[in-house]
């Protein structure tokens, strides 16, 4: 399985904020960067479930990238 900072890294380069992947998620913003940045190991229970399923959506094959945030 890829590190949550690879999905949120993925995430970004998509277009997503790091406030909007919170707020998709139920996490905050600087939960979402220290994630990112490998000072939080994974997020608790469905958020790291949400997370998960918003990165698989977001990366689904046919998915162009986009520039709203």
């Amino acid at each position: 399985m890829e590190k949550w900072s690879d999905l949120i890294i993925e995430l970004e380069k998509r277009g997503w904020s790091l406030v909007r992947i919170g707020k998709s998620v139920g996490l905050s913003p600087q939960a979402i960067s220290d994630l990112k940045q490998g000072y939080s190991k994974q997020p608790r229970g469905m958020a790291a479930v949400r997370l998960y399923k918003l990165h698989k959506k977001e990366s689904a094959p046919g998915k162009s990238y986009s520039t709203a945030a």
